[in-house]
């Protein structure tokens, strides 16, 4: 809906330039806020609750940096689409610049527009772009405020839809949050908290590390030893704070190279007396590793170090690196990958279709093993087309001699379908949730 009177002696097609965004026809910042405006003071009428979505979209960055402005441009007209498709006619939707949109909602409270909300969030994240080959995916993390008081001006409400949204990029991206005052007035100081609890973790060992099975599906890969290492943080209650909530805060504040060295130094005299006790059969671990020890040129001097320090086989380490923070520091990352592959370490390429399936990048990275994005496992038979990119992700590894294990394996008619597809390894619920290393 856009209830917008036109001046006296302005032409329809100009007014509606001056507030329209060209490039998606939907209704731009300035127009939108006018509209929020008249919301906010009809707040106050008798079945007339309105909500504010604010909708920040996840991962459009690899889209512009892949495929230029005009993949850019062309894959926000489609999404407009989408979200024009969803929200009601009462309703107003708007882009408010980049790869912001917000809708105004008309006389919906919470429950309902929450409802919405969740709609527009599995819409975004099933819509599958596709530009000259490649297959983009992205997720929609989206603030949610109720209009609640008639003396806010469309700034304030704006600034609160905003902080909503932030939480939601903070709680892991592809959320929905609501917005609550006295949260938001305690953001920053919670984030230098978790900072501090970081900080003691590091000092006084304070992080645990877990390990999940990644099962063989195949008979020469059975007996296989396979495991990835999760990191989890204890604060000093003895309470463990989840890694989508310290995770966000150490990448911001720079600690995440501090913390994959930590996790290096610690797991290697675990995963030596691993090896010791099956030297025939040698486990393999996989550990993640973040953008900063990447893009530092130390890292590699480090990780021999550590390796020479504790006796451990190189063979028994794979670094796993996601496949968003590989194509973005593609250079670095090539480098890394074979200056320690010539160690005899191994490596996997994380969550692979999750921001771009494009297979062209897989030639400049030498990598072990190629992990299928859990978003296309998890919904395999409820979604057809997740079934032909994970059977297009495994033949095209296969063909580059690389490993493929699937991730989110939940079900045994998942685990069934995925060795009848030929995938070599699978790790999920269904074949056993995370347990303590060290």
């Amino acid at each position: 809906m856009e209830d917008v009177s036109v001046p006296h002696g302005i032409s329809l097609e100009l007014f509606w330039q001056a507030h329209h965004d060209a490039l998606t026809t939907l209704m731009h910042r300035r127009g939108f806020e006018d509209q929020l405006r008249r919301a906010i003071a009809a707040d106050g009428e008798p079945d007339k609750q309105h909500t504010l979505l604010f909708i920040d979209l996840d991962r459009f960055k690899l889209i512009n940096d892949s495929g230029g402005h005009a993949a850019g441009d062309e894959f926000l007209r489609q999404i407009a689409a989408v979200l024009r498709a969803r929200v009601r006619t009462t309703d107003v939707l708007a882009r408010m610049g980049g790869d912001e949109f917000a809708v105004l909602l008309h006389a919906c409270p919470v429950e309902q527009a929450l409802r919405i909300a969740n709609a527009i969030r599995m819409d975004v994240s099933n819509f599958r772009f596709v530009w000259r080959e490649k297959l983009f995916h992205v997720g929609a993390s989206i603030g949610l405020v109720v209009l609640s008081d008639p003396a806010a001006s469309a700034e304030e409400v704006m600034e609160q839809a905003d902080s909503a949204c932030y939480a939601a990029k903070e709680a892991g991206r592809d959320q929905i949050r609501v917005f609550h005052a006295k949260a938001a007035n305690h953001q920053p100081r919670a984030d230098m908290n978790i900072v501090e609890t970081i900080h003691d973790a590091i000092e006084r060992n304070g992080f645990r590390l877990f390990r999940q099975r990644i099962a063989g599906l195949g008979e020469g890969n059975s007996s296989v030893r396979h495991f990835e290492l999760l990191l989890r943080l204890v604060d000093r209650d003895g309470k463990l704070v989840p890694p989508m909530v310290f995770i966000p805060s150490a990448e911001r504040h720079n600690m995440m190279q501090a913390i994959d060295r930590w996790v290096l130094a610690n797991a290697l005299p675990a995963i030596r007396r691993e090896c010791e006790a099956t030297p025939d059969n040698l486990p393999v671990f996989d550990i993640n590793l973040s953008a900063e020890s990447i893009n530092d040129s130390r890292f590699q001097a480090f990780v021999r170090e550590q390796i020479a320090l504790h006796k451990v086989p190189p063979q028994a380490i794979c670094f796993e690196i996601t496949e968003t923070l590989a194509v973005a520091n593609l250079t670095k990352a090539a480098e890394l990958i074979r200056d320690l592959k010539e160690l005899g370490l191994r490596f996997a390429l994380d969550d692979f279709g999750a921001g771009m399936c494009s297979f062209a990048y897989l030639k400049h990275l030498p990598v072990d093993y190629v992990k299928i994005d859990g978003a296309f496992v998890r919904d395999m038979f409820a979604e057809p087309m997740n079934l032909e990119v994970v059977s297009a992700i495994n033949n095209i590894a296969h063909s580059l001699g690389m490993q493929t294990i699937a991730e989110f394996v939940e079900t045994e008619g998942t685990l069934d379908r995925l060795r009848e597809m030929g995938v070599d390894y699978a790790q999920g619920h269904a074949l056993g949730r995370p347990f303590y290393f060290s």
